[in-house]
């Protein structure tokens, strides 16, 4: 009878305590297994260079909960005043949102118009103020808005607004959910967590939100939360764990980092002022003499100015201050910028705007590999966003005006990207077009076009060319190669009949 997996690792000992005592040696070959396994991870072992590490098992809401507030306040000082962090997200505000995510609408009817008469009352609404609740902003602006809310703060909170029968975007800081709502069961079996209140089944029902900020101090003023529906509400945030219902800014590995990099230069440039003040010491090499109650021994002050030449007394000598050089401040600060780059996602060269070591392979890769980045954010964008607020619009849209708006399908135009080398871009756009790889609508919307408008666009064009009789390009084109192969045949003519002759 062959042996067992567990009695395989049993020693004599062990079997030997086993007839006695089972549960002893069943425990006894548990602990050894589960050391073994231990002994498979190293990152698991507790040894002495590990000692300090101290981990401890959290919830998803439980890791935001004691840290979130103090991340959100260092973020936005960070924001205020730390260059890089300031950079950084604009960069991505720039590359994901730019000027706008565009609305694209499709329907299965052999006619546009309803469509098109859609599309034109969003945009009249969209792109006016008359979206913002505070009525400041359009909608490309508040799209924006709510991306660096979401950098910064680490969620943005939309509420959903109806006045004289149209919507209206409030757009609120997480500081607006009452967090003293924490930790409570409700009477109905479910429970809060900071602000956020969940049902039986762990579904989002509630938000408790304040009426007004509540660090903003008014004499008077009620600072007391309200119980908003949660279909009123689009939260938007990372969610990095299942279950994560608060979200923490961006770039919060690398806080400490860039508070290190601000002292650092800030030190840096004070002994480079420092460095700049040469100091020079006169030292007497004769015999004492009594100091002057003026210059503390030196009976003549030296004034040097650019061009000075001074003459000492054979008793005296300069010594000159040595003040300390960083030799490794470039390649310190390189390598710091290079972690904070990467903990935005975006690209060393991005961020700094240095470009010496960058040659055209090294750029292309990153960037693809930072629009890879950029558009996964934008699809975060689109669905925890772009498309709830249109739901809310099309429903309202569709009771204020009566408009069938059943069977639209929606998708988003990415803001427009640069080409790297366009000329051969260009070309290999124009070869996926003819070899059917690639269709002419991909390649527009890749470039961040609306395929409806250019369209539109290159038919009005070529209605007023044919109206002045002016050929398109490509007939120019192709007449000026029928033109040169005919001057060609000519001259094969000419060059014949003279062989003739």
């Amino acid at each position: 009878m062959s042996e067992t997996p567990t009695q395989a690792k049993l020693t004599l000992l062990e079997r030997s305590i086993a007839h006695i005592s089972p549960n002893w040696a069943f425990n006894r070959a548990c602990s050894r297994i589960e050391l073994e396994a231990l002994r498979n991870y190293e990152a698991a072992s507790r040894k002495e260079r590990l000692s300090e590490w101290v981990v401890n098992a959290h919830s998803p809401d439980g890791v935001t909960r004691g840290s979130k507030v103090i991340l959100r306040n260092r973020t936005r000082d960070l924001y205020r005043n730390n260059s890089w962090y300031w950079r950084a997200t604009q960069i991505l505000t720039h590359n994901v949102i730019g000027i706008g995510l565009g609305v694209k609408l499709k329907t299965k009817e052999k006619t546009n118009n309803r469509r098109d008469k859609v599309k034109e009352n969003y945009l009249a609404w969209f792109q006016s103020k008359d979206c913002h609740f505070e009525g400041t902003k359009t909608g490309n602006q508040l799209q924006r808005l709510i991306y660096r809310t979401k950098l910064i703060s680490g969620q943005t909170l939309i509420r959903k607004r109806i006045v004289n029968r149209q919507l209206k975007l409030q757009i609120l800081e997480p500081d607006f959910l009452d967090e003293s709502k924490d930790m409570i069961k409700t009477e109905q079996g479910g429970y809060i967590s900071q602000g956020i209140e969940y049902n039986a089944k762990g579904q989002i029902t509630h938000y408790w939100l304040h009426d007004h900020h509540p660090n903003d101090f008014v004499i008077g003023q009620k600072y007391e939360s309200q119980r908003v529906r949660a279909q009123d509400i689009i939260s938007f945030y990372n969610e990095e764990r299942p279950g994560q219902g608060r979200g923490v800014p961006a770039g919060t590995q690398i806080i400490l980092r860039l508070r290190e990099l601000d002292v650092f230069l800030d030190a840096e440039l004070k002994k480079n002022q420092i460095a700049s003040l040469l100091v020079g010491f006169r030292k007497k090499t004769g015999g004492a003499r009594p100091p002057s109650a003026v210059n503390n021994g030196s009976s003549k002050p030296i004034r040097l100015y650019p061009g000075t030449v001074e003459e000492l007394s054979s008793d005296e000598e300069m010594a000159w201050s040595q003040p300390p050089q960083h030799h490794m401040f470039p390649e310190y600060v390189r390598t710091i910028l290079m972690e904070i780059a990467a903990a935005f996602g975006i690209t060393y060269e991005q961020l700094s705007g240095d470009l010496k070591r960058t040659n055209f392979s090294s750029g292309r890769m990153g960037w693809i590999e930072s629009s890879r980045f950029m558009r996964t954010e934008q699809d975060d964008f689109i669905n925890g966003v772009l498309n709830p607020i249109f739901n809310w619009w099309l429903e309202i849209e569709s009771l204020r005006t009566g408009l069938r708006t059943n069977g639209l399908k929606v998708s988003w135009a990415l803001p427009h990207r640069e080409m790297i080398d366009p000329t051969k871009e260009i070309k290999a756009f124009r070869e996926a077009a003819e070899g059917q790889i690639l269709s002419r609508t991909h390649i527009w919307t890749s470039l961040g076009l609306d395929p409806d408008e250019v369209l539109e666009e290159i038919k009005e064009i070529q209605d007023k060319m044919d109206k002045l009789g002016i050929l398109p390009p490509s007939s120019m084109t192709g007449k000026a190669v029928q033109d040169e192969e005919q001057d060609d045949d000519e001259e094969e003519d000419d060059e014949d009949a003279k062989e003739d002759e």
